[in-house]
């Protein structure tokens, strides 16, 4: 979805990376990082709190 949406917008300076962005953060030469980590589904709402991790690392540490 964000390639089809960088497309109609006529953005042709971006770079998408499908990979796990933990393996590639070192090796890229970036101005921007969009993630979009797992969440769980629709559930979340039935949680108090929602734990998102990029890998085994958490994203509130």
């Amino acid at each position: 979805m964000l390639k089809h949406n960088l497309t109609i917008l006529g953005c042709t300076n971006v770079s998408c990376h499908h990979k796990n962005y933990l393996d590639l953060l070192n090796s890229l030469n970036q101005d921007i990082v969009f993630l979009h980590p797992p969440w769980g589904g629709p559930s979340y709402k039935d949680n108090d709190e929602v734990e998102l991790f990029l890998g085994d690392v958490p994203l509130d540490a």
